[in-house]
């Protein structure tokens, strides 16, 4: 069967394609919005949101209702041989949203198709993106039903917003850059009973000789993030419960796990698509870019993509923008992913190094640069900053005008009144 044109096809019904749809509904351009999954993902991949990406949810109207549902985390204390060795706070961000927040994937994709549907969204599941070519003027894409009944779509622009594995980058043949790394995660959602008294705010570091463990409140029921980086070789096999509980006791005998929400082993790449956008086909989030866990900052990018993407589609799509301007996407977006790969790339390295020190001197030496580091303030707030993704700007955008007076048109003030504006 064959359907009118749509302005804008987009295929995942993730986090990202959400924030896309909904941005695009909530600037009155209609869009359509699929997914070859029947059912959302009922497991949790990312678990925080962060200062940027909230005052992105601010926009659509559900931050509120994201901050009902968060843990806030207000801190980090990473610990070695028995004893903490960094201890810093992670609050006084310069945002409306000064906090790290723990936020499931399920709750955030939750409150976004929530959102979506009131603006008058659909998501259609169980559809798949077979094929699609495009022209000057549109997209032509088939799409397949679970029942193998096919849809012949024309559309003015297409989103793949379809995950590391998109249909949509294959199908525009775009090389993904990069590499997997040798090191290996596992990582598990479960109940933890300590043995002793901790912050419960606080995300817990704890520097392991085959690699590093960390703890991360993220969710208001209880349960913690535990995940393995092995610096080393991984055990064979899946990981189980059990696994999770030797490698707990080995740091913190006394410590019990039970009650996991889900186990993974997984190993991590970093690759970054060679292009965001061809023609009138756009690559967001994963589909465009992976990385390193490391951060946090995953999901929090794609979302910005999609918010970046979003409002241009609208404008250009009801006339209130050039086309060019959706040239500014992947010119503002892809260095930043680039930027962000290089970073989660070093401390995936680093984190590999540290732990394999053995000697007491190098040990100790390690040990005591990190309490050293961790106590300067301005370093501190860079890292804030960073984590919090604060510092991503766009000033070198070709859309960004700046207005500078000429060096020759310059003068000397002779007050502070002279800095008033003239009426």
């Amino acid at each position: 069967m064959s359907t009118g044109p749509a302005e804008v096809l987009i295929v995942g019904a993730g986090p990202v394609g959400l924030t896309v749809g909904c941005e695009l509904l909530r600037h009155g351009v209609p869009c359509r919005l699929i997914d070859l999954l029947g059912e959302p993902v009922i497991y949790s991949k990312a678990a925080v949101v962060h200062a940027r990406t909230m005052e992105i949810l601010a926009t659509l109207g559900i931050a509120d209702a994201a901050i009902e549902r968060a843990k806030l985390i207000h801190g980090v204390s990473a610990f070695a041989g028995g004893k903490r060795v960094v201890h810093t706070h992670l609050d006084e961000m310069d945002s409306p949203f000064p906090h790290v927040y723990g936020v499931s994937q399920r709750d955030t994709e939750e409150l976004l198709s929530q959102r979506f549907v009131a603006l008058g969204g659909r998501i259609e599941r169980s559809l798949r993106l077979q094929s699609f070519t495009q022209d000057d003027d549109s997209v032509s894409a088939g799409l397949l039903r679970a029942d193998g009944s096919t849809e012949s779509v024309r559309t003015r622009w297409l989103v793949g917003c379809d995950g590391a594995h998109s249909t949509v980058r294959h199908g525009l043949n775009l090389a993904f850059q990069g590499a997997p790394y040798e090191e290996k995660i596992v990582q598990t959602d479960v109940v933890v009973k300590w043995p002793r008294q901790i912050e419960d705010d606080e995300i817990l570091l704890f520097l392991a000789e085959d690699g590093l463990l960390a703890c991360f409140p993220f969710f208001k029921d209880g349960r913690y993030r535990v995940l393995k980086l092995y610096a080393g070789e991984a055990p064979a096999g899946e990981p189980t419960l059990q696994t999770f509980q030797q490698m707990m006791e080995a740091v913190l005998p006394g410590v019990e796990l039970s009650d996991p929400a889900w186990i993974i082993g997984f190993r991590i790449h970093h690759r970054l698509a060679e292009r965001y956008r061809v023609g009138r086909v756009f690559l967001v989030g994963d589909a465009a870019h992976i990385h390193s866990p490391a951060g946090g900052q995953g999901m929090n990018t794609g979302i910005q993509d999609a918010h970046n993407l979003g409002w241009k589609l609208a404008l250009v799509a009801r006339g209130l923008g050039h086309r060019s301007l959706l040239d500014s996407y992947e010119a503002e977006r892809r260095p930043i992913a680039a930027e962000l790969l290089q970073g989660t790339d070093a401390a995936t390295r680093a984190v590999s190094q540290v732990v394999k020190f053995r000697s007491p001197l190098a040990v100790g030496l390690r040990n005591a640069f990190m309490s050293m580091v961790s106590r300067l303030d301005f370093l501190r707030a860079n890292l804030t900053r960073t984590l919090s993704m604060l510092d991503r700007h766009y000033r070198s955008s070709a859309i960004v005008g700046q207005h500078r007076q000429p060096p020759w048109r310059a003068s000397v003030l002779s007050s502070a009144e002279s800095e008033l504006p003239s009426l």
